[in-house]
């Protein structure tokens, strides 16, 4: 019985040896060269030489920039798997995972510290970076997902951060959008009002006035960096329901951000009323719908 089950393994090494013979080599590849990060001592140092460090190292690696200031505080892009973008304060958990994909953190030893280790980034580290009056880090106001004009008249159309309008342009995932000249003709004009007019122009407005403050909110948040001083609100109302509020609202915020609105209600207390205004404008939205306002607010009048 010994012998069948040899002649069976033999068989299948045969035939093992003869496919491998049968397939082609592959050529070798080339082997990357490792990648070299900067190296952080963080040990027989004074604590405030290994924070300028570390905040050194983020910022040398801070193009295109992941680390932004807002608001006196130390803040990061973020982004959810429907591709909803915001701004979100940076914690110490954050910083140590950023710091981790740009250098290596080690301890030393030796006359010139030629014996290394690595280490993991202490809390305490990213800590004592957080709590640094400044930061070397560009400021960002907000973020906007479609073109928009700047202060001096020209065109915001690359993604990334603007550095003039301290915005971060980033389109909402599938919207794209056409070529824009930098100097449009007349009937390049009128041929932007008549696709507007497409869009919002049948709406049942009470009179001319509500149709062109329903054009003007449109064109708000794309003009919104090329006004110096605030911009007044728009409130949308009608006289009974189903008349296509909720619907204009709707076309106004994908025209303008490529998204629907932050939809929230107005609280009843004013301090809570400014705290989830604030809360909602430092995460970078752009446009905000209050829906069922009962208080009163000084608007600009769309009727229906």
């Amino acid at each position: 019985m010994v012998e069948p089950i040899r002649d069976q393994e033999q068989a299948i090494a045969d035939a093992l040896l003869a496919e491998q013979e049968d397939t082609p080599h592959l050529a070798p590849q080339p082997q990357l060269a490792p990648v070299e990060f900067p190296q952080v001592i963080v040990n027989n140092r004074p604590l405030r030489e290994i924070t300028a460090e570390i905040v050194q190292v983020l910022q040398i690696a801070n193009s295109p920039p992941h680390l932004f200031i807002q608001a006196g505080q130390l803040v990061r892009l973020r982004q959810d798997e429907r591709g909803h973008v915001w701004l979100e304060p940076v914690s110490e958990l954050h910083l140590r995972r950023r710091l981790s994909l740009v250098a290596d953190v080690v301890h030393a030893t030796g006359a010139h510290n030629e014996q290394v280790w690595h280490v993991f980034p202490s809390l305490t580290l990213m800590r004592d970076v957080l709590a640094m009056d400044v930061w070397p880090f560009p400021a960002v106001e907000g973020i906007v997902e479609t073109p928009i004009v700047r202060p001096d008249g020209s065109l915001l159309t690359l993604p990334g951060y603007d550095a003039l309008t301290r915005l971060i342009y980033r389109p909402a995932p599938g919207v794209t959008f056409p070529p824009l000249s930098p100097a449009p003709t007349p009937e390049d004009i009128q041929r932007a009002l008549a696709l507007l007019d497409e869009a919002i122009g049948e709406f049942p407005y009470v009179d001319d006035a509500s149709k062109a403050n329903a054009l003007g909110l449109l064109l708000t948040p794309i003009l919104r960096t090329a006004i110096a001083g605030p911009v007044p609100l728009a409130l949308i109302d009608a006289p009974q329901a189903g008349t296509g509020k909720s619907l204009l609202t709707r076309v106004l915020a994908l025209i303008a951000t490529g998204r629907s609105a932050a939809i929230m209600t107005a609280p009843a207390g004013d301090e809570e009323f400014r705290k989830k205004i604030t809360a909602t404008l430092l995460s970078g939205t752009s446009l905000i719908l209050l829906d069922n306002v009962e208080a009163p607010l000084l608007t600009n009048g769309v009727s229906f």
